[in-house]
């Protein structure tokens, strides 16, 4: 009933002749019931074609068939099974295949020979004992990871969050040791690769930021390398990471202009800090996005995610990033992606935001409310 209503109601605000509703009504259903209705932010009593109504009502009459057919037509909306289906293939998709690769140069047969070999294939599953992996954030889903590759990888080789204390240190290499044997030389075995997972990165800055002014280093990266010397200062041979180790970078999702970006920051930082850096570093994603899940030049939008932005979304954060203003996004990001969870702050602002509008700018309405971490 109350979907009727807010359909009713739609169909009002957008001028639609009959014919036209009807259409429209069947994508919107069938887009909710898949997908929409899904989103964590609603409140309460709150879906999509009631959101969708009141997100409409704040643009003038004579624009809001532009904001409907960006959502018609260029909303990118992961869905719960989408992200799973992510997370599932990315240790098929991306780890497997670095370990055979490594296991047939190490025991100089071409890979697809390595599965039919004892000694390769017992390597294969050594090196990926040998490999860590961490969440860095909720995101990651490491609950699902590790549901999903149940009988490969160990509950002893999986951390929720990057800065791990020097108990959990000594746990992972305890284990490890308990799993794999010492070399000839007698030396504890230790991880040869660690992979950082997160869900999505949009402009990389998370990962990885650099202040010009006060030549200063910021990010996830960052810290996780200071961790990493401060556990192993204090650990010494009991610390369990390899002095050579390769850190692999994976999310789920990103885009090409945040893996360029953290790709060349990375070789800065690498050439600036030498050893206070890692030894090899290298990126990977499940999903590329492409030019449709951003905001075209030139797009009618444009013009309305101007008029019907307020500056309150800027503040001390953004100012830290260099992030001027927010129309489009952070880094003017102009996605228009839209998590199962939560909006990235990287897509157009109008879609997420929710301001109250003292400033005497327009207060926003959100399609899809964003839980913002930084107020």
């Amino acid at each position: 009933m109350k979907q009727r209503l807010a359909l009713r109601i739609l169909a009002q605000l957008m001028g639609w002749s009959d014919q036209v509703a009807q259409r429209e009504f069947a994508w919107l259903k069938l887009m909710s019931r898949l997908k929409y209705d899904s989103y964590q932010g609603y409140l309460a009593g709150v879906r999509f074609v009631e959101s969708l109504v009141v997100w409409l009502e704040q643009i003038e009459a004579s624009e809001r068939q532009a904001a409907y057919d960006l959502v018609r037509r260029q909303l990118v909306f992961v869905s719960t099974l989408e992200m799973r289906r992510l997370v599932e293939r990315f240790y098929p998709r991306e780890v497997e295949p670095r370990l055979v690769k490594e296991a047939a140069v190490q025991c100089s047969m071409p890979p697809y020979l390595v599965w039919s070999n004892k000694a390769a294939s017992q390597l294969v599953s050594n090196l990926r004992r040998k490999t860590l992996f961490i969440g860095l954030s909720d995101g990651a889903r490491m609950d699902v990871f590790r549901r999903a590759n149940t009988g490969l990888i160990s509950n002893e080789q999986t951390v929720l969050a990057p800065l791990i204390d020097r108990d959990k240190w000594l746990d992972l290499g305890k284990e490890l040791e308990r799993d794999l044997p010492s070399d000839p030389s007698g030396a504890k075995p230790k991880f040869t690769h660690v992979y950082l997972i997160d869900d999505l990165t949009a402009s990389g800055t998370t990962l990885i930021r650099y202040n010009a002014e006060k030549k200063l280093w910021k990010g996830k990266l960052k810290k996780f390398r200071e961790a990493i010397g401060a556990a192993r200062d204090a650990l010494h041979d009991d610390f369990p990471l390899d002095a050579e180790f390769t850190l692999c970078v994976h999310h789920y999702i990103a885009t090409q202009a945040a893996l360029d970006g953290v790709k060349a920051l990375c070789a800065q930082a690498a050439a600036e800090l030498k050893e206070e850096w890692f030894p090899r570093i290298e990126f990977s994603c499940g999903l590329l996005l492409g030019p449709s899940a951003t905001l075209a030049s030139g797009d009618p939008f444009e013009a309305i995610a101007q008029k019907y932005y307020d500056d309150e979304l800027e503040n001390r954060h953004t100012a830290e990033s260099g992030v001027k203003e927010m129309h489009f996004g952070y880094k003017s990001g102009r996605l228009t992606v839209i998590l199962e969870h939560n909006t990235p702050n990287n897509s157009i602002s109008l879609l997420w935001a929710e301001t109250a509008g003292s400033n005497g700018k327009h207060a926003m309405r959100a399609l899809f409310r964003r839980q913002t971490r930084h107020v």
